[in-house]
């Protein structure tokens, strides 16, 4: 009860802090009650309402390009080589129950760089159909960025499979920061770039809300 009515206050002052914000809950397997890795997102945009995307399986010919287009704008970014394998995708997880949500944080604008072709939406559902662990979806994601650029602003990522989560910040000119999430751990981020990790105590699940303020970061530990 008292771990119930913890996670009730955290929600709440989550909501409070930042109403217009994306926002991940992390719960690792540890925490949960059955074991389940728990990754929610939810994607505050007007607009956006009742969408669910569906990338379908398939097989592709060595040397097939696949356009790439901007999430938010639809602006037509540039080309990618396409993987000879893709996976099913429904939403945002794949047939091996490989997960990506995230929260933008942001940047400084005169950093934007306006060559690059892989966009944040662009990065989720590329490495969602080529991936089968969340490890291999970020080292899809960072090798994309590497030979491709990185379009958008800053992103928090929460990659997770049946088996674990890691958090992946990227920003422009490709500076980007992963860390897998302890297992008996219960994250919530929300809008906010991560500058620092969450460890469990030795003793009981730890559950931290993380939120960058305009000073430093805030961390605030309800158990």
């Amino acid at each position: 009860m008292k771990n119930k009515l913890i996670l009730g206050a955290a929600f709440l002052l989550a909501a409070i802090t930042e109403s217009l914000a994306c926002t991940n809950l992390i719960v690792g397997k540890g925490a949960s009650v059955d074991g389940s890795v728990i990754v929610s997102y939810s994607a505050d945009s007007y607009g956006m309402f009742g969408e669910l995307y569906h990338y379908p399986a398939g097989m592709h010919e060595k040397g097939t390009m696949r356009d790439i287009y901007d999430w938010d704008s639809g602006k037509y970014l540039g080309q990618i080589k396409e993987a000879r394998q893709t996976y099913n995708v429904i939403g945002n997880m794949n047939e091996f129950q490989v997960t990506i949500g995230e929260t933008t944080f942001g940047g400084r604008e005169e950093l934007v760089d306006s060559t690059g072709i892989m966009d944040y939406g662009s990065l989720i559902y590329v490495a969602l159909q080529r991936s089968r662990t969340a490890k291999e979806a970020i080292q899809v994601m960072t090798d994309l960025v590497k030979e491709y650029g990185y379009y958008s602003s800053g992103e928090s990522f929460s990659i997770a499979d049946p088996n674990e989560v890691w958090i992946l910040a990227l920003i422009w000119h490709l500076q980007f920061v992963y860390h897998r999430v302890n297992c008996r751990n219960c994250i919530i981020v929300c809008h906010r770039f991560v500058k620092s990790w969450v460890l469990s105590n030795r003793s009981s699940i730890s559950l931290w809300i993380l939120i960058l303020t305009h000073g430093p970061l805030a961390i605030q530990r309800f158990l």
